[in-house]
Formats: C-alpha cells, structure tokens, sequence
C-alpha cells in the first residue's frame, strides 16, 4: 500500500511539473498557427522597413524567416542591410533569395546592386590603406668592384663626389638635310653662294583647326549617382552628406570586421541590449569565425538563441563546440549555467560534475550544484555544497548570499542568517543594498 501510494504521488508529482512548465507538447501549434505568426513577423518588418528603422525590421524578418524560410523574406533582409550600408550581409540574403526564386527579378536587380557595393567598398578601403601606409624607400643597392671601368650608376643610389672621368670619344652631330620632303639632285643645285631657302610648309589649316574641349571627369557623386540612382534620386546634400559618412562608418567596420573578435563582441553585446537579439546572433557568429575558441561568444550565442526559445539549438552551440574544449571545466560550467537557465536541472547537473571531475575544487561548479538542491528544495545539502564552497574560498560572495536565504527564510536560523549576510556585505556582493534591508529586518 506504502509502495502505491509513493509511485501515485510520483505520478501527480510529474504531472503537476509538466503542467506547470508549459511545454509546448502539451499544445502544441498547428501549421496555420505557424503560418500566421510568420506573417504576423513580416508584416511588423514591412512596415518598420518602410518607416525607415531598418535595424527593427531586420529583428522582425530574421524571427519570420527562422518559422518559415522564403525568398521574399529573405530578399527584404537584404534591402535593409543595404539600407545599413553592409552590402556584404545584403549579398549573402539576396544570393540566397535568388537561390530559392531563380526568377525573382527584383532580388536579382538588388543582388547585382550589393555586389558593385562590396566591390566599391573593397576598392575603397584599399585605397585608403595605400594611403595610409607610407610606401618604405626601396633598399640602397650595394655594389661590389668589378674589372668594368665604369659603373652604372643607379637612381636611388646617393650622387657620389665627381670624380675625374676617363675621356668619352667625342659623337659627331649628323647634318640637318636641306629639305625633309624632298632630295636635291648634285645637278638642280644652285651655282650661286646664296642659301637655298628651306620650302615652306603649310600650317594655315593646323592653326585654324580647334582641339575639341576635352570632357571634365565626373565628380564621385555623379559616379556614386550613377552607380546607386535609387539612394540619391531626390535626397538633399544633408542627405547625401549622411550617406557617405555611413559609408566611411561602414569602411571602418569593414576594415575591423575581418579579424577583429572584439568589435563583432562589442556591436552583438550593443544588440542585446537593445533586446535585438536575432541581430546579435549574426554579430556573435562573425565573433567565433574570428575566435573560434571563444568561450564568451560561445555561451552568449547560446543564450541568445535560448532568449529566442530556440533550446535544443542553444543545447548544439556547446555540443558542436566540445570537440574544442577537451577537460576543460569552464566550458563545462557554462555549459551547466544554459541548462539551469532553462531548468532542466539534471543536464545542468550533469555537466557541473563533469566541470569537478577535470578540476575536484572548483568553486563555481560546487555553488551551482548547490543552487540546484535549492530549487529542488533539499536545502540541507545545499548547505553542504555552499560550506564546501566557503572552506576553500572564505569571501565567495554567491555562497554567503545562498546561505544566508537558506537560514532565514527555510532552516530559520537567524543567527546563521545574519552572520552570512553581513559576510556578504563585508565581501562587497553586488546586491549589498537590498541584503541590507533584509539584515536589517533579521537583527532585534
């Protein structure tokens, strides 16, 4: 009887958990529900498109493409990054629009605009570099005696003192003809003593005759008018000026970007805070192709795929990436920190013993086992994980504040309590202020 009532208070236990942890099973959405909420995204980024917040809009197609993938998606992901000035971002969406619609003339059209865009920017950062960089003089060339009585001087060699030169033969001038048009005979020369006069030649048509004006070169911004007719048609100078400084931005970011891990962390970070968090992922997998042993953009894409409830593809940023981390307990760490944000507390358990068993006395790995047991509601083995914390490490703040919730508001151990929180205080923990309030409502 004691045996069945355990396995039925299991069961209810079970169930009361799945029914409180909305998973998605349980109702799951219809393909016209997905359909719907994938129109419902792209019609938020048509309108925003329009209004001209491109950033936002690129927010709401990357969450319609991530339900359904189509070409006219795809095709405004890359007009709007065009509009960004990142043409290399618009080439890859529109080629991929084009991909899926190979008579999609308005992405083709798109397409072939992004492109003279990277080629114009790719010509243009060069072009600074070349000017940025001082060409180095070429190196002196250091000749070695030879038997030749005279050596050729070189011109970038320094002009050397003059010394006597060995006497050159003279070379004779040859004699200017009497005519250039025609030769005189021996016979039609004239016996007088008299010069013979040259015969004139006839210039009056190559005096007369104009040089056409030649035709001035085109300025940049005819040429760049030309080129993108579409970004320039009826903007003002403010507007024109605003272009090209987003293009110069954009040299400067294109400059950086192609191994700078530090300016991909800082624009994904500078994402998330805006809550763009679809933006941030292309910006953090730019980040790892520049690092990629980085385990900071690693567990922040990860996050940011779990923030996008996307989980089992958070779950594969660290799987894929193990292969590169062998024994390391940091990344095990991280990895158990996903899971318990997700509170599936048995993976996260799981990888926070694989974290203790390459490092036995790692203090954050045993503070995590112990904020499990605490929401598992064992709180005396959670003591157990925060006192072994604090044995090896007395001013962990996490264990003193963990510690002092448990004695007051579960074992009710006030003294206990308030010899924790003043640690923490006294450690400079981060939520001071508010332990504080709660030291002060403790203390008679």
């Amino acid at each position: 009887m004691k045996k069945y009532a355990a396995t039925m208070f299991s069961l209810l236990w079970l169930l009361w958990c799945i029914l409180t942890s909305g998973c998605s099973f349980l109702n799951p959405k219809t393909p016209e529900e997905t359909r719907r909420e994938a129109i419902d995204h792209f019609g938020k980024g048509l309108k925003l498109e329009e209004e001209g917040k491109y950033l936002l809009a690129v927010e709401e197609f990357l969450q319609a493409e991530e339900i359904s993938p189509r070409a006219a998606i795809y095709f405004h992901l890359g007009t709007c990054f065009l509009h960004l000035n990142e043409p290399d971002r618009a080439t890859a969406y529109l080629e991929r629009a084009v991909e899926m619609a190979p008579d999609y003339k308005e992405a083709k059209v798109e397409l072939e605009r992004a492109r003279l865009g990277s080629r114009k920017m790719d010509r243009m950062i060069a072009a600074k570099s070349e000017r940025s960089t001082p060409t180095p003089p070429p190196p002196l060339e250091i000749q070695t005696p030879t038997p030749t009585p005279i050596a050729e001087p070189t011109r970038q060699a320094p002009t050397p003192e003059p010394s006597p030169a060995e006497p050159v033969p003279a070379v004779a001038k040859p004699s200017t003809p009497a005519s250039v048009e025609q030769k005189i005979e021996p016979s039609a020369q004239p016996k007088t003593d008299e010069l013979i006069p040259l015969p004139s030649i006839d210039t009056a048509k190559s005096k007369d005759e104009k040089k056409p004006a030649s035709k001035p070169l085109p300025s940049m911004a005819e040429v760049q008018k030309s080129l993108f007719p579409n970004l320039y048609d009826g903007k003002s100078d403010d507007d024109v000026r605003e272009d090209k400084a987003k293009t110069e931005r954009y040299i400067e970011r294109k400059k950086k970007s192609a191994s700078d891990y530090d300016f991909h962390m800082d624009k994904a970070r500078q994402y998330q805070d805006a809550k763009l968090y679809n933006t941030a992922i292309l910006e953090y997998v730019d980040a790892l192709k520049a690092d990629p042993d980085s385990l900071d953009a690693i567990s922040e894409l990860a996050e940011m795929y779990r923030l996008t409830r996307r989980q089992e593809r958070a779950n594969r940023v660290f799987a894929n990436a193990k292969i590169n981390f062998p024994q390391n307990p940091k990344f095990f760490l991280k990895w158990g920190n996903l899971f318990l944000s997700m509170e599936r507390l048995n993976e996260a358990e799981e990888k926070f013993r694989e974290a203790l068993y390459y490092s036995p006395n790692y203090p954050s790995a045993m503070n995590n086992l112990g904020i499990i047991e605490m929401r598992r509601k064992n709180y005396e083995q959670a003591v157990g994980y925060f006192e072994s914390v604090l044995s090896q490490d007395s001013g962990f703040t996490s264990a003193h504040l963990n510690l002092g919730i448990i004695y007051s508001d579960h074992l009710k151990n006030r003294a206990k309590a308030i010899e924790h929180f003043e640690a923490y205080i006294k450690a400079g923990g981060e939520r001071s202020d508010e332990v504080k309030k709660w030291l002060k409502a403790l203390k008679p």
